[in-house]
């Protein structure tokens, strides 16, 4: 038996909520260790590493919000054969991303410390493998960015909240 529209979005606000609530109490508790662990400097690079993640979302130039809008409707009107390219292409695209931002972020690490992010002498070459380690994950995020849009397109609440709060 199918749920009614309803229901799906009750169950989907619902593992939203917990997601989020979840991953807020992570962040309540773990802010305080990291900055006693890491101290004030480190912690100013370890959010700068987040922020550098989140630029990366940039260069996804709105392909994200395709994905799920034509995922969504592929899906929803049993257009199934349509997924596959749709899918395809926009994979390769975001892998293309992900690589790109790979070798410019990398090459780049070095002039990111000293120029964005300004690092005291002393933190230069941390910030450089901070931008290294970004750049080395990215092509990973932009597979997931893509995985995310697709269960999200696809109705898929519980398991995309799942994945969004890794």
């Amino acid at each position: 038996m199918k749920k009614s529209l309803g229901h799906r979005i009750f169950h989907g606000m619902e593992a939203n909520i917990i997601a989020q609530g979840a991953a807020a109490a992570v962040l309540f508790f773990a802010t305080p260790v990291l900055v006693q662990g890491l101290g004030t400097a480190s912690y100013g690079l370890y959010i700068l590493m987040w922020t550098t993640q989140e630029y990366l979302l940039l260069s996804t130039l709105g392909m994200l919000d395709g994905v799920k809008q034509f995922s969504a409707e592929y899906f929803g009107t049993g257009a199934h054969a349509r997924l596959g390219p749709l899918m395809r292409a926009a994979l390769a695209a975001q892998a293309a991303a992900g690589l790109t931002a790979l070798a410019v972020g990398y090459a780049g690490r070095h002039w990111l410390a000293y120029h964005v992010a300004e690092a005291a002498s002393a933190l230069l070459g941390e910030a450089a493998w901070l931008f290294g380690c970004v750049a080395a994950g990215s092509p990973g995020y932009f597979v997931y960015l893509f995985a995310a849009s697709v269960l999200y397109g696809q109705q898929r609440m519980r398991v995309f909240n799942a994945v969004v709060a890794l």
